[in-house]
């Protein structure tokens, strides 16, 4: 359905980076208590080959800005 819709983005991301931006975040329910690391894998591991398949355009936003990243949209997208 999603791609029927449009153009289905993922934004992927290795676990350390999720880490390094939720730190001290506790709006996460599904992240609060325990091994938070452990868990940050276990659901990259399950989600991430899905949003692969649904997504039309995949880009590594790893140690990358939110200017070079929405460059790359552009330049892929053809939005120059």
């Amino acid at each position: 359905l999603l791609k029927q819709l449009g153009t289905v983005v993922y934004l992927e991301v290795n676990p350390e980076t999720v880490l390094k931006r939720l730190k001290g975040d506790t709006t996460r329910p599904l992240l609060q208590g325990g091994d938070v690391t452990q868990r940050v894998k276990e659901f990259l591991a399950v989600r991430g080959p899905i949003y692969r398949e649904t997504a039309g355009m995949v880009v590594d936003v790893n140690d990358r800005t939110v200017d070079e990243i929405v460059a790359e949209l552009e330049e892929r997208m053809g939005f120059e």
